[in-house]
């Protein structure tokens, strides 16, 4: 289970929060949300594997394609997404 504090350091970055706002409501490639984030391929891929590593994401292979969407969160998160989602700086 990952901590408060290291979710407020993961949400911290503005990247990361684009990530998710994206991967919230689709599932995507990681050459698909560099392409529309106008980002190499190398710096999503080092955001995402954060991101996975605090659980925010889940990882689906299909075949060589591994496609990535926002996780289920709990009651905290779901609070805690709300409030950096709703802020307009996005």
């Amino acid at each position: 289970m990952v901590s408060l504090s290291e979710d407020l350091e993961l949400l911290a970055d503005p990247l990361r929060v684009r990530l998710l706002a994206l991967l919230e409501g689709e599932e995507l490639t990681v050459g698909e949300l560099g392409r529309v984030l106008s980002l190499p391929q190398p710096t999503v891929s080092r955001h995402l594997k954060s991101l996975l590593q605090g659980e925010w994401l889940v990882r689906r292979t299909v075949g060589t394609a591994a496609f990535l969407r926002m996780t289920g969160l709990d009651a905290t998160r779901t609070d805690l997404w709300r409030i950096v989602r709703a802020d307009r700086a996005l």
